[in-house]
């Protein structure tokens, strides 16, 4: 009698147990800073991060290895080429296709999180929902995935962001900003935003270490979203939307994190040869920006910048013959 009860008490907290949270990776945008390697045949979520992966398909083997199912991840793309991309891309990983939502092109990241909530609340209920870009570079490891444990478990009671501490200036300055309260542990209240701030505003942050750089993955149910944000159709700014929550709490994590928006921030996360001289430069301001490109040798002119990815055991020289540029 004693082990029935014991039973049927454990099968109660089962029951009560909260449903696994979904996964929501937006993965809408054209990528135009990182022009010519993303364009719109091929966004900057679309192109490969490595020898293996896209971004995209990085975010989500990501987010699996941290313990989310891939029948509960939804992809939020903008126009048809990315829907085809995205269905390609994906194929294998286990994600299902009518978990591909395409939305309006007028939405910006803020409103493709709430138009995407809307979809995942009719088809999971009230859950905890991951949003993240789908153009990130992070390192997968054990310090990201108790940052996205702590994230869910916060995020089950009160809206939260992930932030990560970075301790060079130039990121600091090319990125929007978290300040949080004092305490201990890795959950704190947010107490503001800061948005690319200028050197000097940004030398005081890295020296008071009171905010962290908001990394733009953030988690809540659709019933903690504000009123007036619930089912929108039109454009909704990032700002907009988290000026509206009356709490937030960051979970501040220990991981390395890149926000892949630029051909400079490419490279820096890019396989280059082990002493990195795979690019030669004719003249000193020259340029060469490569991705991914091995055992390979770029020889470019003054005033010529080369943008080169996913190139092996390749020389690329451009010289400049009878008044004409020549590639060769």
């Amino acid at each position: 009698m004693e082990n029935t009860t014991k039973k049927t008490q454990e099968t109660k907290k089962e029951a009560k147990k909260a449903p696994a949270p979904v996964l929501s990776i937006i993965a809408g945008g054209n990528g135009t800073r990182l022009f010519p390697i993303s364009h719109g045949g091929c966004p900057k979520q679309f192109c490969r991060l490595n020898e293996t992966h896209t971004f995209i398909q990085d975010s989500i083997k990501r987010f699996m290895d941290s313990g989310f199912e891939a029948k509960r991840i939804v992809i939020v793309v903008t126009n048809d080429k990315q829907y085809e991309l995205a269905l390609e891309q994906t194929q294998g990983l286990g994600v299902i296709e009518p978990n591909i939502l395409l939305i309006p092109p007028c939405h910006d990241y803020a409103g493709a999180m709430t138009v995407s909530d809307d979809f995942i609340e009719e088809k999971f209920g009230d859950v905890v929902i991951v949003h993240t870009p789908a153009d990130q570079y992070v390192v997968r490891g054990e310090a990201f995935t108790s940052a996205v444990r702590s994230l869910c478990e916060s995020a089950a009671k009160t809206p939260s962001l992930l932030g990560v501490f970075k301790s060079d200036l130039n990121t600091v300055m090319g990125c929007g900003n978290i300040y949080f309260e004092d305490g201990d542990g890795a959950v704190r209240l947010v107490k503001g935003f800061e948005e690319k701030p200028p050197k000097e505003i940004a030398e005081q942050m890295l020296r008071e270490g009171n905010t962290v750089v908001n990394s733009g993955i953030c988690a809540w149910k659709p019933s903690q979203l504000p009123k007036k944000f619930r089912h929108i159709t039109g454009a909704l700014k990032t700002d907009e939307l988290m000026n509206e929550f009356k709490k937030l709490n960051v979970v501040i994590g220990q991981f390395p994190w890149y926000d892949c928006g630029t051909l400079d921030s490419y490279w820096a996360i890019s396989k280059k040869t082990p002493n990195h001289q795979n690019a030669s430069l004719h003249a000193n301001d020259g340029r060469v920006y490569r991705s991914n490109c091995l055992r390979s040798l770029f020889v470019t002119i003054d005033g010529v910048d080369l943008y080169a990815s996913n190139i092996i055991d390749t020389a690329v020289v451009v010289n400049q013959v009878a008044g004409k540029l020549a590639i060769g």
